[in-house]
């Protein structure tokens, strides 16, 4: 692998190492860490996601329950689901797969999520919470670009840096977190589909991170010499997954970039069982 290339597979094992000890710990506690994972319909990217999260929950010694409903399943059947999951004292973490199709609300879903057990941060209350940077967990993704960040030692404060893509996912808790006071601290600039010239901002910027579902959209003539280049964007153009960063030129001009697949995907995936900790302990606490 080349030295400027961040290897998210290598950082996704060290923090994982790091979570094995924790688990344990509340092991002998007594406690038997649960996640429960709820998808609705087919969709082949949310089931290779859940059964990927189900294979590393064994490895780490996670109870993983997969939760799946067909799209005609009535409503109110899901939500009745979800509020025994909200108040099961042995579930300690609950996911929602996304695409969430109508009949189905994905905001209704999300709104039965106890903060406390939100822990991909898709509750508006928990959102909140972010945004008023005081937040009980982080949304997944944005969370594992700024470890990658810190782990490969990128300094953010006082930086410009570009975010691609305006996302809830993605785009907006990250421009959050990346311009909190005391954290991040960067000068953040939201890019999206209505950005005019989009290269003439981009070239301006330390920081580049794109996650807007577009293969390919940013080039290496579009970036700065050194620029620092996070692409969490996952396509799949024909039978190759590849990111929204167009990887053999970029690789040229940034001093850093991550991989599509094996940069920023295995570090969102172990985030998530980083919030599953802090979800048992936060519950563990009285009240």
């Amino acid at each position: 692998m080349q030295n400027n290339i961040i290897d998210g597979k290598a950082i996704a094992k060290e923090i994982k190492s790091e979570l094995k000890q924790a688990i344990s710990d509340i092991k002998d506690a007594g406690i038997s860490p649960r996640i429960v994972i709820v998808q609705i319909g087919d969709d082949r990217g949310s089931e290779i996601y859940a059964k990927s999260l189900v294979s590393s929950s064994d490895k780490l010694g996670i109870i993983c329950d997969y939760h799946r409903f067909h799209y005609d399943t009535p409503p109110a059947e899901v939500y009745d689901k979800m509020k025994q999951f909200a108040i099961d004292p042995g579930v300690h973490g609950i996911i929602i797969q996304r695409p969430v199709k109508q009949p189905h609300s994905e905001e209704y879903l999300a709104s039965l999520l106890p903060p406390e057990k939100d822990i991909d941060c898709m509750n508006p209350y928990s959102m909140g919470l972010l945004a008023l940077g005081k937040p009980k967990m982080l949304p997944c993704t944005p969370a594992a670009i700024m470890e990658l960040l810190k782990r490969s030692q990128v300094e953010t404060s006082g930086r410009r840096a570009a975010i691609v893509g305006r996302s809830n996912v993605v785009g907006k808790p990250l421009f959050m977190l990346l311009s909190t006071k005391g954290d991040g601290d960067a000068t953040v600039t939201m890019c999206h589909t209505k950005t005019k010239d989009l290269a003439a901002v981009l070239r301006e910027m330390e920081i580049v991170i794109s996650a807007c579902g577009s293969p390919g959209l940013i080039t290496g003539d579009m970036l700065s010499s050194g620029c620092v280049v996070i692409d969490a964007g996952i396509n799949q153009v024909e039978d190759k997954i590849v990111g929204d960063v167009d990887f053999d030129s970029a690789v040229r001009k940034a001093s850093l970039i991550t991989p599509v697949p094996g940069g920023v995907g295995p570090v969102t995936r172990v985030m998530l069982f980083n919030n599953l900790i802090k979800a048992v302990v936060t519950q563990l606490k009285p009240s």
